[in-house]
């Protein structure tokens, strides 16, 4: 699980990683955002499914468990035997509503 800390200067973290907002840190990562609003949008999601339409990366396994691990999605291989099925948690799906207006937002035309 990825380390949180509040934005102290004194922070070995913060030091470390300036202008970074620790708990932003996963979320910036690549395909991250897209695979919320994707499992926001979109039921019974294999992981298979993701690989095609984000990328088959070596890192997107990664992204998955640490995903899974904040608590923003859920990986279950017992529904489909070639491959699991994503979800998103209560968390992950409030994340995807606020991702979904931060979008609308700034698709919105003056």
């Amino acid at each position: 699980m990825l380390a949180h800390h509040f934005l102290n200067p004194e922070d070995p973290y913060f030091r470390s990683h300036p202008g970074v907002v620790p708990e932003f840190e996963l979320l910036q990562q690549k395909h991250v955002m897209s695979i919320l609003l994707y499992l926001g949008e979109h039921d019974n999601v294999t992981k298979t499914e993701i690989y095609t339409i984000m990328s088959n990366t070596k890192n997107m396994k990664q992204r998955l468990i640490d995903m899974r691990d904040e608590g923003w999605i859920r990986m279950d291989s017992r529904v489909k035997q070639d491959s699991a099925v994503i979800s998103l948690t209560e968390k992950g799906a409030e994340m995807a509503v606020s991702l979904r207006l931060l979008r609308d937002v700034i698709r919105k035309q003056d």
